[in-house]
This record gives structure tokens, sequence and C-alpha cells, in this order.
């Protein structure tokens, strides 16, 4: 997999295809999400849609911990994810 200015080939061609036909774009790496925004691009996370999909509390905290599994995230991201979903109306 290649690199390109400190984000994945993947990551760059789809903020390349978000940006030629003004697009939002689905990224996963905070480097690219911090690019899209730099370049004017809408883009969303995984999180971002886990959240606004999932209106139950405890759905959403069992939808977290998956996807925290499948992509290893860090204890303390996981930690902050929780306190965000417990600080949320119901």
């Amino acid at each position: 997999m290649g690199d390109a200015g400190g984000i994945g080939t993947g990551e760059a061609e789809a903020l390349a295809a978000a940006a030629e036909r003004s697009l939002p774009v689905l990224v996963s790496e905070r480097r690219a999400s911090r690019l899209a925004q730099a370049l004017g691009i809408e883009s969303r996370t995984p999180i971002d849609l886990l959240f606004a999909g999932t209106p139950q509390r405890e759905q959403l905290r069992q939808r977290i911990r998956k996807y925290a599994d499948l992509v290893q995230l860090r204890i303390a991201d996981l930690d902050y994810l929780m306190k965000l979903i417990e600080a949320r109306t119901p």
C-alpha cells in the first residue's frame, strides 16, 4: 500500500474523487479527515455514521465496541467514545 502525503493511497484517491465530484467522503484516518477539511471537502468517519445511525445507547455501545475490536482502536479513544455515548440525550 502506498503513501500519499501521510495518508494511504486509497484515502488519497477517495479525497481526489470527492473533490472532483463535489461529494462528501468517508475516511477512517485522522490525517485524511484533516486533509479533507483543509481542502474544503465534507468528510465523515465510521464513528460519525455509527453515532448518527444508532439512536439507542446500548446498541451504540455494542457497535462501537465491535468497531473498536475490528480496527484495534486505542483504549483511550474507546473510553472517550463511551463517555460521548453517556453524554447523549436519551
